[in-house]
């Protein structure tokens, strides 16, 4: 298996991930616009950039969804992402969220 992941994330997911070996480094910047396919949806997306993205916790890589929240709106703005209206005024998904839709938010 194959894992994409912040290198000062590296150390702390090794427990997760296991020991493996580093095949190369890249600089995050140097992603930016590439497409790639989401590994348990399918789906293809582009890889942003965000400022609000760190290295704290997780794999110092998230997805963004421009419908649900101020950052990843800002970043869906700066990049013409689509703002799929998957909410009602009840907030209940709607089938822009796909399999998800009718859960409650």
């Amino acid at each position: 298996k194959t894992y994409l992941v912040a290198e000062a994330r590296l150390e702390a997911l090794k427990p997760l991930l296991g020991e493996g070996v580093v095949g190369s480094t890249i600089e995050g910047s140097a992603l930016e616009r590439v497409t790639f396919r989401h590994p348990l949806l399918g789906h293809v997306s582009r890889a942003v950039l965000g400022d609000h993205v760190t290295t704290e916790d997780g794999t110092g890589i998230v997805h963004t969804a421009p419908s649900h929240g101020r950052e990843d709106f800002l970043v869906g703005q700066q990049y013409g992402l689509e703002v799929p209206d998957t909410l009602d005024a009840g907030g209940v998904m709607t089938a822009a969220a796909g399999r998800f839709q009718g859960t409650h938010w």
